[in-house]
C-alpha cells in the first residue's frame, strides 16, 4: 500500500505569542489554570504544536517566570551610579511590581530557581551592587535570596486581598482590633497599610539591617 503524503500541519506559533496566552491565563484564573491544553485554546491551536516550542507544563514554567522577571529594568547603567541601597531598593521593587501585575502568578516561583536569561541577569545586578559595596560573598548570596522571598511573598497576595486591604471598607476590622486590647487599640489608626506600603517599609528595614551587618564587619574587621 502506498503511504498518504503528510500534511504540513499547524504552522509555528511565535513564543512570544505563547507567553502572552499563558500570562493572560494566569491573569485571569492563576497558577492551576495554566496548562498547555489551555494555552492551545486561547491560540485556537493544538497542544502537539506548542510541543514544538516547549517540552511540557514546567518548560513552559519557566519560561513564563523569565518573561515576568524581564518586566524588571535590569539595564547596568541603571544602577551604576547609584549607591548600592538605592540599586537593591528600586530592583527589589521592580520584581515585586512585576509579580504583582500578573496578580497570583508569583506562585509559579514557589520551589522554582529561575534559571532563565533574565532571572541570571537580575541576580548578577544584586549582587554587582552588593560586592560592590563591600559585601563578603557569602552574605551577598544570603541577602540576595532574602530579598528574593521577601518580594514573591508580598507579589503573592491575592488581588481581592489587596483590594480589601487598600479599600476604606476595613471599618470593620478595625473595630475588631480596637476590641481585642489596649495595644491594638492603640495603633488601630494606622491599620491596615496599602500593601505598597508594607512593603516599601519593610525593605527599608531589610536594607537598613544590611547596612548594619556591613557597619558590624567593618569594625571586626
Amino acid at each position: 500500500m502506498t503511504a498518504k503524503r503528510q500534511g504540513p500541519g499547524r504552522p509555528p506559533i511565535p513564543t512570544d505569542r505563547i507567553l502572552d496566552a499563558a500570562l493572560q491565563i494566569l491573569d485571569e484564573g492563576g497558577p492551576d489554570a495554566l496548562s498547555l491544553r489551555e494555552v492551545a485554546r486561547v491560540l485556537s491551536s493544538s497542544t502537539s504544536t506548542l510541543y514544538r516550542h516547549v517540552s511540557g507544563r514546567a518548560a513552559l514554567v519557566d519560561l513564563v517566570i523569565d518573561r515576568m522577571i524581564g518586566e524588571v529594568d535590569l539595564r547596568e547603567e541603571t544602577y551604576s551610579d547609584i549607591a548600592w541601597d538605592d540599586a537593591c531598593r528600586a530592583l527589589a521593587t521592580s520584581f515585586f511590581e512585576a509579580l504583582s501585575r500578573h496578580g497570583a502568578a508569583a506562585g509559579l516561583l514557589v520551589g522554582s530557581i529561575p534559571m532563565g536569561p533574565n532571572g541570571m541577569a537580575l541576580r548578577e545586578r544584586l549582587l554587582d551592587a552588593l560586592m560592590g559595596a563591600g559585601f563578603p560573598p557569602e552574605t551577598c548570596a544570603r541577602a540576595m535570596a532574602s530579598l528574593a522571598h521577601y518580594c514573591v511573598g508580598f507579589a503573592m497576595q491575592s488581588p481581592a486581598e489587596r483590594e480589601e486591604r487598600d479599600s476604606s471598607g476595613a471599618s470593620g476590622a478595625l473595630a475588631a482590633t480596637r476590641a481585642a486590647g489596649p495595644r491594638l487599640a492603640s495603633v488601630a489608626e494606622y491599620l491596615p497599610r496599602p500593601l505598597h506600603d508594607e512593603f516599601a517599609f519593610g525593605l527599608d528595614m531589610l536594607l537598613r539591617g544590611l547596612a548594619a551587618t556591613r557597619q558590624h564587619q567593618d569594625l571586626d574587621g
